[in-house]
């Protein structure tokens, strides 16, 4: 977004930082809040960030240095993402709990991974993590790689 490398290494170091942050207050809010409230919120404020992040991007992308405003703001919406912050919010509560969440940090980061073992009977536990954790990356791979290959198809569109 138009950083130097520098900065890009220094808030790199910053983002995942905050996802720390974020997962830790997950062990807190999970049993607080519930599963199913968390991955609500936390897919609307998901949503919010990349519309807001694909804007930007898709507005400024040619010419990043002009227009640092967007590129920091960019940069603060990645951070949104990653960070779960304590709101107090009752109408966010789920069983009279007064705390929202922010994005993935807190949702979509560390529940699908607590969520198998809860899912699974005791004779089936430990297949069935092994199962869902194997399923995951598999997925993310996937997402990733093929995300990737039609970037760079939707590049090669754009120059000719």
């Amino acid at each position: 977004m138009g950083l130097d490398h520098s900065m890009q290494l220094i808030l790199s170091g910053i983002l995942n930082v905050t996802q720390l942050v974020g997962v830790s207050t997950s062990i807190w809010s999970m049993d607080k809040i519930g599963r199913k409230p968390l991955l609500m919120y936390g897919s609307f404020f998901m949503f919010i960030s990349h519309l807001v992040i694909a804007i930007l991007v898709g507005k400024f992308s040619n010419d990043w240095p002009s227009h640092r405003t967007a590129s920091w703001l960019s940069v603060g919406f990645l951070f949104f993402y990653m960070l779960s912050v304590c709101l107090t919010y009752p109408q966010l509560s789920h069983k009279g709990a007064d705390t929202g969440l922010i994005a993935f940090g807190a949702s979509w980061g560390p529940v699908p991974w607590a969520m198998p073992a809860e899912i699974f009977p005791s004779s089936l536990r430990a297949k069935g993590v092994a199962l869902a954790t194997s399923t995951n990356w598999l997925m993310n791979f996937i997402v990733v790689s093929s995300s990737h290959a039609r970037i760079f198809i939707a590049i090669r569109r754009l120059k000719s």
